[in-house]
């Protein structure tokens, strides 16, 4: 049981070694591209933990008019 695992292990990476060469060939792309790569999703990713200011301000704007609202 194990022992199939390692070879399916095995296999899997010897593929998939041989595609992400054959990648970064065609992109001429270099081992030192992946961490900028993964550092621009992470700063992406930070971005859109947030609406943006237009969005906070239209949103703002809507409480205001509903406390205004309320208060007459």
């Amino acid at each position: 049981y194990i022992w199939n695992h390692y070879r399916e292990a095995l296999k899997s990476i010897q593929i998939l070694t041989a595609e992400l060469n054959a990648i970064k060939t065609e992109l001429s792309l270099t081992d030192e591209d992946f961490p900028r790569f993964l550092q621009e999703e992470r700063n992406y990713l930070d971005r859109l933990k947030e609406p943006p200011i237009r969005d906070q301000l239209c949103i703002r704007y809507v409480e205001a008019l509903d406390e205004l609202t309320e208060r007459r």
